[in-house]
């Protein structure tokens, strides 16, 4: 289709296609925001057009219950067993947990402080400034952050065998 042609009508029905192929509602609404910035559209020329995409169902996400964690938790071993304790216990992502160093941690006053993040073979500072932040952690979870130091007192908590960064898949 020739760009001049495209206009509401078709893009609506392009939409209903879209909808009635299997996609998922996000997806569709996705697509449309993919379109619409490949085309250099702003909502100011199109804002008349009102288009009806799929409404996206509010699904509430599924939490693990604290017994669950436990069990998974129990089932691993070693670093791994420290390393979803402290997910669970902290709140803190993947690459923050792979980016963690000894030095972060505060036995004295029981904290973590988060200062940079691990991903894409790539260590960076926290996206953000309220990506910085100090966790206090339980008693349990820091006992078994000093068992799996060992004695250490720099480097990354959480390594492979190899001694390289944890990453996604690893």
């Amino acid at each position: 289709m020739l760009l001049e042609q495209v206009d509401k009508q078709a893009v609506q029905v392009w939409i209903n296609e879209l909808s009635a192929s299997g996609l998922k509602p996000k997806t569709v609404s996705n697509v449309v925001k993919l379109l619409k910035s490949v085309l250099n559209w702003s909502d100011v020329g199109t804002r008349d057009w009102r288009l009806r995409l799929p409404q996206i169902p509010e699904i509430e996400q599924r939490w693990f219950t604290a017994e669950e964690v436990e069990r998974i938790i129990e089932a691993t071993e070693g670093q791994y067993k420290v390393l979803f304790r402290l997910a669970y216990h902290s709140g803190c992502r993947c690459g923050e947990l792979f980016a963690m160093r000894v030095e972060d941690c505060d036995f004295v006053k029981s904290t973590v402080t988060i200062v940079r993040s691990a991903g894409r073979n790539m260590e960076t500072s926290p996206k953000s400034q309220k990506g910085r932040r100090t966790i206090y952690l339980d008693s349990r979870t820091l006992a078994e952050v000093t068992t799996l130091l060992d004695g250490r007192s720099s480097g990354r908590i959480f390594t492979t065998r190899d001694g390289t960064p944890l990453k996604v898949g690893t």
